[in-house]
């Protein structure tokens, strides 16, 4: 899965929006370190909020579909869907309050710029499962509008799937920070 598919290199990203007395102010040894760190946080902030957004919007797309579906599709499939729904819910809100990597300057526990560098990563993966999860809802939706409702379990199969990832991804993220 490539970072530069999303947005570009982390490392370069921050920096390209830079004023020119900021960028000159990361070669003073003890700021621009500082600032590089600063910024991976604000990379790292930027990137879950996308993230949640997405999969914000996938929620409402999916509950779209069962509201449409739900008299055609039977109980069985309703709550599934039901379920697929609290499941998705469940991940956003995980990764809309998931902690960034900010500590204080004054904190005995230092994150590392590597350690940063590793959650922006985990972020950058994060929207891309939250895209597809996106897509796969926007799918659902469709084939409710119409009336396909034999390939709404496929579907519903394939969005189970990329929520394991995107919970492996967000499992992951945490062990990094329980680390630190």
């Amino acid at each position: 899965m490539s970072q530069m598919a999303v947005t570009g290199c982390p490392r370069d990203i921050g920096t390209k929006e830079l004023s020119k007395t900021e960028r000159v102010a990361t070669y003073v040894p003890s700021y621009g370190g500082y600032k590089e760190k600063e910024l991976r946080r604000e990379m790292d902030r930027l990137i879950r909020e996308k993230a949640s957004r997405r999969l914000q919007s996938a929620v409402v797309t999916v509950e779209r579909a069962l509201s449409k579906a739900v008299d055609e599709i039977g109980p069985d499939k309703s709550k599934v869907i039901n379920k697929l729904i609290f499941r998705l819910n469940y991940i956003y809100n995980e990764v809309a309050k998931a902690p960034t990597g900010y500590v204080g300057l004054f904190d005995a526990v230092k994150v590392k710029e590597e350690e940063l560098d590793a959650l922006i990563d985990h972020d950058f993966a994060m929207i891309e499962l939250a895209g597809q999860i996106e897509n796969k809802g926007k799918e659902l939706l469709e084939l409710t509008m119409r009336g396909d409702y034999d390939s709404i379990s496929r579907v519903i199969e394939e969005l189970q799937t990329i929520l394991s990832k995107i919970e492996g991804t967000v499992d992951s993220r945490e062990a990094i920070l329980r680390e630190i």
